[in-house]
Parts: C-alpha cells; sequence; structure tokens
C-alpha cells in the first residue's frame, strides 16, 4: 500500500490528457500538477485511466488532430506519469453500487469516485457534468477549471 502519511490524488483522464497534449487547461492542469508534485502527493488511478486515453488519443488522429506518431509520443508521456493504477473485483464492485446510488449514466466514471472513496483520497476531474453531478454528495471530489 502506499505510504499514507502523504496525500493520494486520484485523477481521470481530463487531468492526464492535458499534461501531455496541447488543451485549453494545459496551463491550468501543469500548474496544479507541479503543486501536488511539490507536495509530494501520490498520484493513484483505476486502471481504466489508460484505456480512456488511448481512445482520446486515437479519437484525435481519427478528427485529423494528431498524426499516429504524435498520438504515440502523448501516449509515452501518459503513461511515464507516476500514477499507481488500480483494478480488483472489489473496485468493480463498488464502482456499481455508487453508479448505481449518484444515478451516472455510465459506470467509468464511478471506478475513479470508488477508488477515491476506498484510498480516502481526493479526486479531481475537470469534466463539468461529472463534477455537478456528484460534487454535493461527496465533498472530496474537485473541479479543476471553470465551473
Amino acid at each position: 500500500m502506499l505510504n499514507s502519511i502523504k496525500p493520494l490524488v486520484c485523477v481521470d483522464s481530463s487531468i492526464v490528457l492535458p499534461l501531455v497534449v496541447e488543451h485549453a487547461l494545459s496551463d491550468l492542469v501543469l500548474t496544479q500538477w507541479q503543486i501536488w508534485k511539490t507536495e509530494s502527493r501520490y498520484f493513484i488511478a483505476p486502471s481504466l485511466l489508460h484505456y480512456e486515453l488511448v481512445n482520446a488519443l486515437h479519437r484525435y488522429c481519427i478528427a485529423g488532430f494528431f498524426s499516429q506518431s504524435a498520438a504515440r509520443v502523448s501516449l509515452e508521456a501518459a503513461l511515464a506519469q507516476p500514477i499507481a493504477l488500480y483494478d480488483d473485483d472489489e473496485l468493480h464492485y463498488a464502482a456499481s453500487e455508487l453508479a448505481a446510488i449518484h444515478n451516472l449514466p455510465a459506470s467509468y466514471d464511478a471506478h475513479y469516485l470508488a477508488l477515491a472513496q476506498r484510498m480516502h483520497a481526493e479526486f479531481w476531474t475537470a469534466d463539468k457534468r461529472l463534477y455537478n453531478s456528484i460534487h454535493d454528495a461527496l465533498p472530496w471530489v474537485h473541479l479543476l477549471g471553470p465551473e
């Protein structure tokens, strides 16, 4: 288990993607990422993170924003981030429960919530839709970016 003395930050793909591609939130995310690193925070995410990043980069290629080689460079940068990944049966059960409790339209986001809840971590997202749907019920969910 990670050192419980250092605070944990659970991040989703909406935070990691702007670290590795030019994005409207890149400056904000890079600044916050450096703050977290200065504070010696540990980063965590469900293994789903990598699947979402690959999909986002693939979609950028399809849309003509990236070449395949540029996407590969961005993927290498994303995979090199110091984020501990989790994937186990209990995480899936907890995600299923959270998705139902909070009436989420899909269970993907609930995996991040379940992991953050399990590990007593802050969860950070740039996904306004997700944040707006759950921040009242889950005070450890934070939005990076304008509300």
